[in-house]
């Protein structure tokens, strides 16, 4: 997903430097193309009007974008490995990049579930494939059985049981299934956020959410044993520099951040408020240990690696009229 991102953010930021008439042909051709894709999803094939405007839409600026990020000739775009959000998802589409998620874990020998050409609904890993079985625990775990699943951990008897019972892998990841089959992962059991007040959070919607501002680069949320919730935040420097005139973040950035967040805290129960965030100066990194070699964030690394800024998140003065707690010493 890091890397269709930071696709999205290239061409993205490109498109938001046009002006005039170019500014509006490559929003025209967005609209052409988020809308076939979408009918795509379920099988219907552009027609009439649309298969024209979409032809033009391809020769005048959907075709040259594909050929300057290396797509030109792609046929199928998937994403894996962690989630790819809905929002992310329909940029890419309006890009004329349709990314399809599939699911699956080394223990299922690759994919488990997949979406597929028009049988595909934005925002879930798919359906199963032919011969896996998938099943929901009772505490929303996902649970896997067929000829695909692995059987056992090398010489590691204990870790085996713990993950194969009466033949259904347990996944580790949290989801649901729709009334169509297709499943929606909702997070990982271990990284679930137990406050003080003993409410539990997956943290995955939230800090999806929040990433949707063109600011955030990556968030990662904090609360365990902690009265409340609290975010960690980096950001995309090319965005800052648009607001900023720089990259040195100012307190339009801080402001604007804060606002995000206040918004996204509308769209979930008063309990999964964030209520402190810290922005990070510079990213996380690989070399730092904060993001696997696939760029899947390591929260136990963020955890260790940010604790100053995470006692300060909860111990320091934020800024006036807002949740922003300012950092007293660079840490990057």
């Amino acid at each position: 997903p890091r890397v269709w991102e930071k696709i999205r953010d290239g061409v993205m930021d490109r498109l938001n430097s046009l002006s005039g008439p170019r500014r509006r042909l490559a929003e025209w051709a967005r609209g052409v193309a988020l809308k076939v894709h979408e009918g795509r999803c379920h099988g219907i094939e552009p027609t009439g009007g649309l298969a024209r405007r979409y032809r033009w839409a391809q020769r005048l600026v959907l075709g040259r974008i594909r050929r300057a990020v290396g797509l030109g000739k792609g046929r199928v775009l998937l994403s894996g490995a962690a989630a790819l959000s809905e929002g992310d998802i329909r940029t890419l589409a309006s890009l004329d990049m349709p990314v399809r998620e599939v699911y699956g874990q080394t223990e299922t020998c690759g994919p488990a579930t997949n979406n597929r050409p028009g049988e595909t609904r934005w925002g879930s890993v798919g359906r199963p494939f032919r011969g896996c079985d998938l099943a929901i625990g009772s505490d929303g775990e996902v649970l896997v059985r067929g000829p695909h699943v692995f059987s056992g951990y090398y010489r590691d008897q204990a870790a085996t049981e713990e993950a194969l019972k009466d033949g259904w892998l347990h996944t580790g990841d949290l989801g649901h299934v729709d009334a169509d089959g297709y499943l929606f992962l909702t997070g990982r059991k271990k990284e679930i956020i137990i406050t003080s007040g003993g409410k539990n959070v997956t943290p995955r919607n939230l800090e999806e959410a929040i990433r949707e501002s063109p600011l955030v680069e990556d968030v990662v949320l904090v609360g365990d044993s902690r009265k409340y919730l609290g975010a960690l935040i980096t950001l995309r420097p090319k965005a800052v520099e648009r607001i900023c005139g720089e990259a040195e973040v100012d307190a339009r950035v801080m402001t604007a951040i804060w606002e995000h967040v206040m918004a996204v805290n509308e769209r979930f129960s008063k309990l999964e408020h964030v209520r402190r965030i810290v922005v990070l100066p510079g990213s996380f990194s690989v070399d730092s240990g904060e993001l696997t070699p696939t760029l899947k964030v390591r929260r136990d690394a963020v955890a260790r690696h940010d604790a100053r800024e995470i006692e300060l998140m909860y111990s320091g003065v934020p800024l006036e009229g807002t949740g922003v707690v300012p950092l007293s010493h660079p840490t990057r």
